[in-house]
């Protein structure tokens, strides 16, 4: 009997802070809510190339088309650019890396293609920033000297009496922080990527990126009067330890996340495979998922394993699944309610 005394004695502590923490956070939204600021920060990245062509009698040099012979080819221009927005002024500091780099792979008899040479033509860097302005842009072309890189392959096979897979990969990445005053910087990293063929007898460009919008984060920045954000601090401080208190009283241990992971886990088990260190994925790009069905569609349409890696420090579950241009993702946590 002074045990259930005891339990409702809790809950009803608990009610009252709830509704004393209620209340506060409403004369907070009352005495705040001419001082909030949102920031909309939207991020656009996009690439197109020019291929100039070896004078012909079957093209003209002003004709614009996704594949040529590659015998065809003189040289191309990749025209890369990053742009971004905001609905109020910031200030930005960019640092922005070029790379091309002459990439050869081999097949072995096993059909296992594995790089066997890789030659940097250009690695450049490159910093700038930009004080109190609501638009920017960084964009930079690069060109390339198609019949020569096919000459340099050319050599190298005939120095090896190999043959090889061969192509160029250029590449654009933009590391930008933004300053909002009233909190900490926000970083935000775009790369694109093209990939030239220069063995294949048709000469056609690969994209890893696209024009759509990428980055949009809304913060808000509440200049709050002390004395109420004290007061709203120390009651859900205490309203915190007391929910954690019935918690474990009432030995809730179990939740929701972890038992859709561990039926996650049963229902596909033919389909991940488990790996002991967490992937490095350094030259593909991360896309984050909603949810477990959204990773299983991704694995059944490209005919791929899930790779599954628990960080154990964390408590945390990671899933991937690997293709040539991407790398999709999600993960859970078992403290996730």
């Amino acid at each position: 009997m002074n045990m259930k005394k005891r339990y409702f004695s809790e809950m009803i502590l608990l009610g009252v802070l709830f509704l004393l923490g209620s209340l506060l956070i409403i004369i907070n939204v009352i005495f705040a809510q001419n001082n909030t600021q949102v920031y909309q920060i939207k991020s656009y990245k996009n690439s197109h190339y020019r291929v100039l062509l070896k004078p012909n009698f079957f093209y003209q040099e002003q004709q614009s088309k996704e594949i040529y012979p590659k015998n065809a080819v003189s040289s191309l221009n990749i025209d890369f650019q990053v742009k971004g927005e905001s609905n109020k002024e910031v200030s930005i500091s960019f640092v922005q890396k070029e790379q091309q780099e002459l990439v050869a792979t081999h097949t072995n008899k096993d059909g296992v293609s594995k790089e066997i040479w890789k030659k940097t033509i250009l690695n450049k860097k490159e910093n700038a920033s930009i004080e109190n302005k609501k638009k920017w842009q960084r964009n930079t072309t690069q060109e390339i000297d198609y019949s020569t890189y096919q000459q340099l392959v050319k050599q190298y096979e005939d120095t090896y009496s190999i043959k090889v897979d061969a192509f160029i990969k250029s590449s654009f990445t933009v590391t930008y922080q933004i300053t909002i005053p009233g909190r900490k910087p926000l970083k935000l990293k775009e790369k694109q990527e093209i990939l030239i063929p220069l063995t294949d007898e048709i000469m056609e460009v690969s994209k890893t990126s696209s024009p759509k919008v990428l980055k949009k984060v809304v913060i808000q920045k509440n200049k709050t009067n002390s004395t109420i954000l004290s007061l709203i601090t120390s009651s859900v401080f205490v309203l915190f330890i007391s929910i954690i208190l019935l918690l474990y009283q009432n030995n809730i241990k179990k939740n929701k996340a972890k038992k859709q992971l561990n039926k996650f886990l049963k229902d596909y088990k033919d389909l991940i495979v488990s790996v002991k260190n967490r992937p490095d994925f350094k030259d593909l790009e991360l896309l984050y998922l909603d949810g477990f069905m959204d990773l299983i569609d991704v694995a059944y349409q490209n005919h791929l394993n899930i790779i599954y890696y628990k960080d154990t420090t964390q408590n945390k579950h990671f899933f991937y699944v690997s293709t040539k241009s991407f790398v999709y993702t999600y993960s859970v946590s078992e403290n996730e309610k």
